[in-house]
């Protein structure tokens, strides 16, 4: 069932990416195939390189933030406002609000251990970005992940 959906959503950002971005995309995705491995990927929309895992939804989520405008509105953020990225997985969407807000603290928390490594890896470069491995509950205490059969999303 995993390696299923895995190969919808990959169909899925490659008719995207091409859509969107022409023949950039298509090698975007070539260059993301596989099962093993880190692709470094410069796009249109992105200042710094995004570092995206093969085989896992990574891609898929940058597609749906920067071809699909995701997080595209109409936010009233101010300057010294501090933006919150619960969840935040690779850093897709913690790049896209420290690029869109340089003015503004990010700060981007992720609880899973291996999401939270590329997070680290993706906002390196952002000064306006601190990253906590952590997740948001209503109580203190530890809380742990378990879904086996979930994307790295």
């Amino acid at each position: 069932m995993a390696s299923q959906n895995m190969f919808y959503i990959q169909s899925l950002t490659l008719l995207r990416l091409t859509y969107f971005y022409k023949l950039s995309g298509l090698m975007t995705f070539f260059k993301c195939l596989g099962n093993t491995g880190v692709a470094e990927v410069n796009f249109a929309g992105a200042k710094s390189p995004v570092h995206l895992r093969r085989g896992t939804s990574d891609l898929a989520v940058f597609n749906s933030i920067y071809a699909f405008s995701e997080f595209t509105g109409n936010y009233r953020v101010l300057p010294g406002d501090t933006i919150i990225d619960c969840g935040a997985n690779i850093g897709i969407s913690t790049l896209y609000f420290a690029e869109k807000y340089p003015n503004n603290q990010v700060i981007a928390i992720e609880p899973d251990r291996d999401n939270f490594k590329m997070l680290q890896k993706n906002t390196e470069n952002c000064p306006n970005v601190s990253c906590l491995e952590g997740a948001i509950h209503h109580t203190s205490g530890h809380l742990f992940l378990q879904n086996p059969d979930g994307e790295s999303w």
